[in-house]
């Protein structure tokens, strides 16, 4: 659970910092072989964190923040069940310095046949991130770069050399973008489902729970796109510095846990009572229970069992996964857990 209780902001709750630090590892682990990127500042901190992550393990990784903001197309809707969307530009011409913009992505290991080169020689694939609402600057992002290699006619080899893993809220359906006039269609990777009320802190919206000065990637719109764009910030501002100093401390005692011997099943002694503190919510449908210093990972529905088959609320033992899930709400409510 992602909650600031009385701090202000995300980063001073100790917690919060854990279950950033658990997203970056889990992102490592996902592709660890591949080239990672942060498209604007939305997941510039889970992003960032996974870099400090792989320095402290002095593992090589290639990770880069994509100067990017603002938009020059629309979405044709915005329903949450949309599975395909439709962008149009917002106007008759495209940027007007979109060719600069491209020596920027250049120097980011971003030019198409760089991406395919490092995918078909390597088996590298190169990985954005992206938290989106309407999609609106991701599909304008997207436009630059496949229009870019159309041109050098290697857009079906493009395709299959970059993924696109998206973050939004639960409910949403999205993983077609398609670009109808420019003849480009994507197919993107739902990467989390469930940390809308995270990125609700982590992204740069409200100004009252993440300030500007907190920004990691300095805006860039394309109107700016004929200056160079600002320096990624890591250290350049106070804040930030504050945030990196904590995040280097939390993983320093995140890898001091994370090194105690942990094992696949939780201990089957029927004494054995989790805490409402001792449990935390992970991802899409995992929990992680604390005990003793160790820490046990499972899936929902293989949790609700532990807890209900170990007799916890006065289940019986052979209850089924069906019985299971209908009493989930009551098991929330005893453990007094709100997500």
């Amino acid at each position: 659970m992602f909650n600031n209780g009385n701090k202000k902001f995300w980063h001073e709750n100790l917690d919060n910092l854990d279950l950033v630090i658990e997203l970056a590892k889990e992102l490592l682990n996902k592709h660890p072989k591949a080239s990672i990127f942060c498209l604007g500042q939305s997941f510039a901190w889970p992003i960032r964190t996974a870099q400090l992550l792989a320095s402290t393990k002095c593992e090589k990784k290639y990770i880069q923040f994509i100067p990017f903001s603002g938009r020059f197309y629309n979405a044709s809707s915005n329903a949450a069940s949309d599975v395909t969307r439709r962008y149009f530009l917002s106007s008759s011409l495209r940027p007007k310095y979109e060719k600069k913009y491209r020596t920027v992505l250049t120097k980011l290991n971003l030019h198409p046949q760089t991406i395919i080169d490092k995918y078909q020689k390597l088996n590298e694939k190169s990985v954005v991130f992206e938290y989106i609402n309407r999609g609106e600057s991701l599909a304008s992002f997207i436009s630059v770069l496949f229009l870019w290699a159309k041109e050098l006619c290697v857009e079906s080899d493009l395709k299959k050399a970059l993924e696109v893993n998206l973050i939004y809220p639960k409910y949403y359906r999205l993983t077609n973008i398609v670009l109808p006039n420019d003849g480009i269609s994507i197919t993107c990777i739902r990467y989390h489902e469930d940390l809308n009320c995270i990125m609700r802190f982590l992204a740069n919206g409200d100004a009252e729970l993440t300030p500007k000065s907190f920004r990691l990637v300095p805006p860039y719109k394309c109107n700016h796109w004929n200056e160079p764009p600002e320096k990624f910030k890591p250290n350049n501002h106070e804040n930030v510095s504050k945030i990196e100093k904590k995040l280097t401390l939390a993983i320093k005692n995140y890898s001091k846990k994370d090194s105690v011997p942990k094992t696949k099943t939780a201990p089957t002694n029927p004494n054995v009572f989790y805490k409402p503190t001792q449990v935390k919510k992970f991802g899409n449908d995992g929990f992680v229970l604390q005990k003793n210093g160790n820490r046990y990972r499972y899936q929902e529905n293989k949790f609700f069992k532990y807890i209900v088959q170990n007799n916890r609320f006065g289940y019986p033992a052979n209850i089924s996964e069906s019985e299971i899930k209908n009493f989930k709400n009551e098991v929330f409510q005893k453990f007094q857990i709100t997500f």
